[in-house]
């Protein structure tokens, strides 16, 4: 969808997003395809691997803003800007790092441009492979928390685990200039991606850096992005694949500072317009807002995720929900949110409730014990239910079917049903909520995620056993919380 600019760029500034020229707003693209893309999950942790995919489907060339942060506390590990070139996929793997220390690294061989350039920065790889191409490594940073952690292992342990946004910057002419630059020739190769980094770089002044990034941008047209991820664990012998949540009409005019230089924490999920849409019921529901803050949150608002659970010995099945509230860190404890973060010894926990049914109508009630923290951040009442992080794993069963790390994952109490669905109840505290300028109070919290269900099949062959693990991700339904029986 083509949108038209206006000059709106002091308003938008002083109101820290921008303000729709077009009466457009931002929704979720059930198509897949959009300007901001949220994948709510990441792992390298207990030899996990996270395969990370984006396509740029349209005719121009896109700056993109790809930020990975950590799961506790949602901050930086790595920023970068991505380049897509018309019709480019770019994909990196996200695994451990054998440095010192341990955390994480994101890994590629793909040609497609960034800024910086990935593997030559602080403690960074290339190796160049047989085929000619090369195989980059670039270290995680602990930088925004590594003080709250009491050594350097335990601040790289935080980026093993995480989730990512993609937050598309602006456009490039992909036939003239740098736009040109980002754009694959015959052999796969970019044409230049060193004028991209030099446009950025401060000896000699480059043209970015010169003009605050808007030096051969086009009237805005965004959209058209998609992505997903794939986590693997070798060792289990499992995959599965995760769509990311594609979010459209981000932005529809340009504002100065929305395409920034690599390491700004900007733009972030706040610096869109004030305006969204929202589809319930088939019907369509429109909101503005103060902030873009509560314009983002509100499209992942909801008083409760739903989905199943499997966790039948017979089988070996195992169920982890992933649970990741996007944009908790931002308001610090302010409404919908009610804990501030403190620190990994006390996180920022948010009671909630889990609601439990058998496949034939039978009602479980809810746990009267908290969930298996490890270790039990201090002060959470061991009667109510809490979730602590920005990602959440919460396990049903005795293991993990994600191999969640202890910073991440709640074990629920013992399960009377070895298969059914559940609810996760979001508005236990009476505070969750989002009161917007115009359009209905938002009742819950802002929340995404997925059900893995992995299964052991261990009577496979004539002769001998072979064992066999499956996998099946499955995306949380957002529900209305209704009144228990």
């Amino acid at each position: 969808m083509k949108k038209q600019a206006m000059s709106l760029a002091v308003t938008a500034a002083l109101l820290g997003g921008a303000v729709s020229a077009t009466g457009q707003s931002m929704y979720i693209d059930e198509g897949g395809l959009g300007e901001v893309l949220i994948y709510p999950f990441y792992s390298a942790a207990n030899g996990n691997d996270t395969y990370v995919h984006v396509v740029n489907t349209t005719e121009l060339t896109k700056a993109v803003k790809v930020r990975i942060v950590e799961g506790q506390n949602s901050q930086e590990v790595l920023d970068f800007n991505l380049y897509l070139s018309p019709r480019d996929e770019w994909a990196a793997v996200i695994t451990a790092s054998d440095l010192e220390g341990g955390g994480a690294l994101i890994r590629t061989a793909d040609n497609s441009c960034t800024v910086p350039e990935l593997g030559v920065q602080q403690g960074g790889t290339n190796v160049v492979l047989p085929n000619g191409k090369t195989l980059r490594d670039q270290p995680f940073f602990t930088t925004l928390f590594a003080a709250e952690e009491p050594n350097d292992t335990a601040a790289k342990a935080r980026t093993t685990e995480g989730y990512i946004e993609l937050i598309e910057m602006g456009q490039l002419d992909p036939l003239v200039g740098l736009g040109a630059d980002a754009v694959h020739g015959a052999e796969g190769v970019p044409a230049d991606c060193a004028s991209l980094v030099a446009a950025w770089s401060n000896a000699p002044l480059g043209i970015w850096t010169d003009t605050s990034g808007q030096a051969e941008l086009l009237t805005w047209e965004g959209g058209g992005l998609y992505g997903y991820s794939v986590l693997i664990n070798v060792d289990e012998g499992t995959a599965v694949g995760v769509d990311s949540t594609a979010v459209d009409s981000f932005a529809d005019v340009q504002i100065p500072g929305l395409h920034t230089e690599p390491g700004s924490q900007l733009p972030d999920l706040a610096s869109g317009v004030l305006s969204s849409t929202r589809f319930d019921d088939g019907i369509a529901q429109a909101y503005t807002f103060t902030g873009g803050l509560d314009a983002f949150s509100s499209l992942f608002m909801t008083e409760g995720l739903a989905n199943d659970y499997v966790i039948d010995p017979d089988i070996d099945a195992l169920t982890d929900w992933v649970v990741t509230f996007p944009t908790k860190k931002d308001y610090d404890g302010d409404s919908p949110f009610t804990a501030e973060w403190t620190g990994p010894e006390t996180r920022a926990c948010e009671v909630v409730e889990v609601l439990l049914w058998d496949r034939e109508e039978a009602f479980e009630a809810p746990p009267s014990e908290g969930p298996v923290f490890s270790p039990a951040p201090p002060g959470v009442d061991p009667e109510t239910f809490s979730l602590c992080t920005e990602v959440n794993v919460i396990t049903f069963g005795d293991n993990s079917a994600v191999e969640a790390s202890e910073l991440i994952r709640y074990g629920l109490p013992e399960v009377d049903y070895n298969e059914g669905w559940a609810e996760l109840n979001l508005t236990i505290t009476g505070d969750s909520e989002i009161v917007p300028a115009s359009g209905p109070t938002l009742e819950g919290l802002p929340a995404t995620g997925f059900a893995v269900f992995e299964y052991t099949n261990n009577f496979l062959g004539d002769d001998a056993p072979v064992r066999a693990n499956y996998e099946a991700a499955v995306d949380h339904k957002t529900v209305d919380i209704a009144e228990l029986p």
